[in-house]
């Protein structure tokens, strides 16, 4: 039954898909539909997805089929809101709005299909069931219109969306629509060919007004550059390492971990000097349904971490990370609070070294974001400030990050297709007057993951994740650095998701 309402709902969205009318004023898009049980689209898409139904042989598999289909009907619904009072000024902006209610709205569709006794109960489309799919797309466009006449301060007037449906043998649907006054053409530039003038009309013309009162939220202040730390730096290793995480149940797991490999030793010269290790560490995981998490950790050496994570409220969570070490001075925690708001984001900290730490980040377009940091180390007396900028398009990310100790950074992420991403970033000493450049790539295929990167100081990197099965994947890790005659390669294997 599922499948026959989402395909239903889909053929609907299509039969009343409106004309945009042209004229000035108030006018009368579209008109009444109807048709005869057993001949329309409408019919025959819901008995193909009937079909459907009948050839799965388990009820799972065809509430799976139902949910896929889902998202194509609120897809549809959505646009076919949108272009109802898509001419009228902040149309678009509604789409997201309309897509979530009709989620919602179709969703409830599909339970009082479900409740009716599931989709291989019988051959036909109950009224009901019918109803509740058209009142699905209804509710859609109207709360679409909503938002619009409140973004327009309710300038758009006349602007009604009406569905009339009768009993199962007949349906209609009908749109009216007011339209705005036609603006005053724009002056023309004598400067501008035709070509080029007729491209800047267009470009005013899909010009939309920014809501500043509904900014998105950007990301917190720690993961500024976090897509370029996932591109140029990668967990990179030399020697053995064998990972095996163990899931108890939806919330629990455990983790395995051993390594074996060589670790580098701080010199004052710049001769690399190593040393060989080897650790086995023992983890432990628990994450709720509702996001907060514990987890610790203890390796052979008498190491112990641990982080936790709690939401107070929708607006606050506290956060603790730990370690405890049986060398002196190694032991020390960090307690953080993150706090949000509707378009900002911001975090206060302290340290068990007498260390005072906040930030705060905030959206000021619906790509740009700004903000700053500032900590105070009492024991040693010292302080520090640093600003900060991102601006998030489509396809690309960048970043701006300046403190006061001198060093100024730029980062900047190119998504080249869906599965190849370019990365870059720039670091500039202002005291010691030293600067180091950064290219890297992140390059996903189907069954594997590979990121390297360069640097200026001739550095060269890579990384590769291979999928072997489910669960199981082959890790390949090497670092060449001629400069200094230390090359690094490491294989391993990580079980487990």
């Amino acid at each position: 039954m599922k499948p026959m309402v989402v395909c239903m709902g889909l053929a609907l969205v299509l039969l009343i898909t409106p004309r945009v009318a042209h004229a000035q004023g108030c006018s009368s898009i579209g008109s009444s539909i109807a048709y005869a049980p057993g001949s329309s689209p409408l019919d025959q898409t819901m008995k193909d997805a009937f079909n459907r139904c009948q050839q799965v042989s388990q009820y799972d598999s065809c509430d799976s089929i139902a949910e896929q289909l889902a998202k194509t009907v609120a897809d549809n619904v959505a646009t076919a809101a949108t272009q109802v009072v898509g001419t009228v000024s902040g149309g678009p902006s509604c789409f997201a709005e309309a897509k979530g209610k009709a989620e919602s709205s179709v969703g409830q569709a599909y339970a009082s299909a479900l409740n009716q006794g599931g989709c291989k109960s019988g051959t036909s489309v109950s009224t009901a069931t019918t109803k509740a799919a058209t009142d699905a797309v209804v509710r859609a466009v109207s709360d679409c219109t909503a938002v619009l006449n409140q973004g327009t301060g309710g300038t758009a007037t006349c602007q009604q969306s009406n569905i009339a449906s009768g009993g199962a043998g007949a349906m209609g649907a009908y749109f009216s629509k007011c339209e705005p006054a036609a603006p005053a053409p724009a002056a023309v530039n004598p400067f501008l060919t035709p070509t080029a003038a007729a491209a800047a009309a267009a470009a005013a013309e899909k010009k939309v007004a920014t809501d500043y009162t509904a900014l998105p939220q950007p990301v917190r202040y720690e993961e500024l550059q976090r897509e370029v730390m996932m591109s140029l730096k990668p967990d990179l290793f030399e020697g053995l390492r064998f990972d095996i995480t163990k899931p108890l149940n939806q919330n629990f797991a455990l983790s395995h971990s051993v390594f074996m490999g060589n670790q580098d030793v701080p010199t004052a010269g710049a001769q690399v000097v190593k040393m060989a290790i080897g650790t086995y560490e023992f983890g432990a995981n628990l994450v709720t349904n509702k996001g907060n998490l514990l987890l610790g950790r203890i390796n052979s050496d008498g190491r112990l971490t641990g982080r936790i994570k709690y939401d107070l409220t929708d607006w606050a969570a506290a956060k603790a990370q730990f370690q405890m070490a049986q060398e002196k001075g190694m032991s020390q925690a960090m307690f953080d609070c993150d706090l949000k708001g509707k378009d900002w984001n911001g975090q206060l900290k302290y340290g068990t070294s007498n260390f005072y730490g906040a930030n705060y980040f905030q959206s000021i377009t619906p790509q740009i974001a700004v903000g700053g940091e500032v900590f105070y180390l009492a024991e040693q007396r010292r302080s520090g400030f640093g600003l900060a900028a991102r601006r998030q398009a489509d396809k690309s990310v960048a970043t701006l990050q300046i403190a006061n100790t001198g060093l100024i950074s730029l980062s900047y992420v190119q998504k080249v297709s869906e599965k190849v991403s370019l990365a870059s970033d720039f670091m500039y000493n202002v005291n010691s007057r030293e600067a180091t450049a950064t290219f890297g790539y992140d390059y996903i295929l189907r069954q594997c993951r590979l990121r390297g990167r360069i640097d200026s100081d001739g550095k060269i990197a890579a990384f590769l994740e291979e999928r072997v099965n489910v669960g199981v994947n082959f890790i390949l890790s090497a670092e060449i650095d001629h400069t200094k005659n230390d090359y690094k390669f490491g294989f391993g294997m990580a079980i487990g998701e």
